[in-house]
């Protein structure tokens, strides 16, 4: 991972804010490839779109802003035969069973620890 130049990286990677979304967008995938056909859905090609906001005051430590994602939106495009109902179920199917949107979702607690190394 790394960060634009503005955030002293050097801009070769991905950096983390959009590895999460990246694991958002692959885990609701991989929902779609395992699970679509137990809800009567064909799919014959399957992508997604993920963009997330983010105020980098929040970041930079500025009173009342958050310094995660504000907002994410996810777009599952999914190329089938199958009626629209069979695909409200395939929705309703990746958010029950995919982990990283539940994380997100459910305010999951982190527990962090600061280990001092010599």
């Amino acid at each position: 991972m790394d960060e634009p130049p503005a955030l002293g990286g050097s801009n070769l990677g991905p950096n983390p804010v959009e590895t999460l979304l990246a694991a958002l967008a692959g885990c609701a995938l991989v929902v779609v490839s395992e699970f679509a056909s137990s809800v009567g859905v064909e799919v014959t090609e399957a992508s997604a779109e993920v963009e997330g906001t983010l105020d980098l005051n929040g970041f930079r430590g500025r009173p009342g802003i958050r310094a995660g994602l504000q907002k994410i939106n996810l777009k599952v495009v999914v190329k089938s035969p199958s009626a629209d109902e069979r695909i409200s179920k395939l929705k309703e199917l990746i958010e029950s069973r995919c982990p990283v949107d539940d994380t997100l979702k459910h305010g999951t607690n982190v527990n962090l620890e600061v280990i001092k190394s010599t």
